[in-house]
């Protein structure tokens, strides 16, 4: 079991066609419990195209959250993995820092992984597996909604977690890119699937003021698009 577990049990890619077609799907989806739903989407240019040997294929993860039950995405935890069956399996590079609106999600603001030093953050996710055949698992984070502020280790380096108590409200209800990264395509010919498993999120139930926790739920996970398939040829 990853740290980022146990951390959790304690406590503008894509254009605009596409957000206008996953801001309708989401729209349509009747939640069936309190968290409300949290829809996600891998998206990817290279999505069904055909690639040469050693291109750079770029994604995106984006996520849409049911407006008029919960405050705003918490938390949220997904991984990037590629397909046992792929032709040749190859290492997926840490995910991009997050974007500005996110940062709450990321340490020291608010809790991650750690990355693969201490200093470093697991944002981005956790490398797994063998060399050579790595996925990114649990990419993401969560925002402080214990209404104190974390914990800080380390004597050389000193690493914090949930410095900022001020919860952040509303994220997620317009679409928001919660990860994004790139990689080369394998040289060996062939098609070639990944996709996102293992997703989590929780929603806010209200954001109260510090020292007053903020009530969080679980949300129903839903997926607009999980895979991304390409060829390389």
């Amino acid at each position: 079991m990853f740290q980022y577990r146990m951390v959790l049990g304690l406590m503008a890619l894509g254009g605009a066609a596409l957000f206008v077609a996953d801001s309708d799907a989401i729209a349509s989806l009747q939640p069936s419990q309190p968290g409300g739903v949290a829809a996600f989407r891998l998206y990817s240019a290279s999505d069904g195209q055909v690639v040469a040997p050693f291109q750079e294929v770029s994604w995106v993860v984006r996520t849409f959250v049911s407006p008029d039950d919960n405050e705003g995405l918490a938390l949220f935890s997904f991984d990037l993995v590629q397909d046992s069956e792929n032709p040749e399996l190859f290492n997926i590079p840490k995910g991009d820092d997050p974007i500005t609106a996110l940062q709450c999600f990321d340490q020291p603001a608010g809790f991650t992984n750690p990355g693969f030093t201490p200093s470093e953050s697991g944002y981005g996710g956790t490398s797994s597996d063998v060399w050579a055949a790595r996925n990114r698992r649990q990419i993401g984070g969560a925002q402080n909604t214990f209404g104190m502020v974390g914990p800080c280790h380390g004597q050389v380096t000193v690493i914090c977690m949930g410095q900022d108590v001020d919860v952040d409200a509303g994220i997620g209800h317009g679409g928001v890119t919660l990860s994004k990264g790139k990689f080369r395509a394998p040289q060996t010919p062939g098609t070639y699937v990944l996709r996102i498993e293992n997703i989590i999120a929780n929603t806010l139930v209200s954001v109260e003021a510090a020292p007053s926790p903020s009530p969080t739920l679980a949300a129903e996970i839903r997926c607009l698009e999980d895979t991304l398939t390409f060829t390389v040829q």
